[in-house]
């Protein structure tokens, strides 16, 4: 459906660098601010989990102004326990390039 973001399927490659790969392979699309909304979080309180970034770094993720570094990716993995991956962020700049 046009608009709509597809489900995605796991790579179970050792190169993915994803440690906690879903058994079923599918998953939803969650962008950081819909995990953040659903856990109640402000930008502050995720800038303490994720570590070593500010609540406006956080923010710029949010509004997808920026798109967090290699190492952020992963802590914003582990800081999420898996519900934001590295792919959401490069789903999302793919699909502003393709818009272009």
């Amino acid at each position: 459906m046009p608009g709509t973001l597809p489900s995605r399927v796991f790579s179970r490659s050792p190169q993915c660098g994803v440690d906690n790969v879903p058994k079923s392979g599918i998953v939803r699309l969650m962008k950081l601010a819909a995990y953040m909304k659903s856990n109640k979080l402000r930008p502050d309180e995720m800038a303490t989990r994720i570590g070593e970034v500010s609540a406006s770094g956080v923010v710029k993720w949010m509004r997808e102004e920026r798109m967090p570094r290699a190492d952020q990716q992963r802590r914003i993995f582990d800081a999420t326990g898996g519900a934001v991956t590295p792919n959401d962020f490069v789903l999302t700049a793919d699909a502003k390039a393709s818009a272009a």
